[in-house]
């Protein structure tokens, strides 16, 4: 099971809920800048023995770790956690078919683009040893108003 004292902090700043929460940490690098890091356990989400987790949930790694830097953004103004959607990916492009079991992934995501609604990012998913491993850009809508509000 993933530490749960880290799903806590990621938990306040990614509106999704256990057990959709697949970062494990979360990190402020700069205001267009967070990084996240996710171990790949026999425990994780969409683990298929003996593989690991398909390389494909590695868009959602870095749509979760873009969603914690926009609540990261939020708490730090003093304002509510938004929702987003993602409405797009381009170019994901991956080297492995899996993440086997016993990695150690670290999320790099960077704005190239942010406007109050829309905004544009380059992710990158390292091995522990800062060897790139994914690569895409995303497109993502976050709501104006509050969970519940139009």
């Amino acid at each position: 099971m993933q530490d749960m004292a880290s799903q806590q902090d990621v938990a306040a700043v990614l509106p999704h809920a256990h057990p959709m929460i697949l970062i494990d940490t979360v990190i402020p690098l700069s205001q267009a800048a967070t990084q996240s890091t996710v171990r790949i356990g026999e425990d994780s989400m969409f683990f298929e023995p003996p593989h690991g987790v398909p390389a494909y949930v590695g868009l959602e790694y870095i749509a979760q770790t873009i969603a914690a830097h926009g609540g990261l953004r939020a708490r730090a103004a003093g304002k509510p956690v938004r929702i987003g959607f993602l409405l797009g990916t381009r170019r994901y492009d991956c080297a492995m078919a899996y993440f086997p079991l016993g990695s150690r992934l670290v999320v790099d995501v960077n704005a190239v683009f942010e406007s109050s609604t829309l905004s544009k990012f380059e992710g990158v998913i390292k091995a522990v040893d800062h060897c790139e491993v994914a690569r895409c850009a995303m497109t993502v809508y976050q709501r104006t108003g509050a969970p519940g509000e139009p």
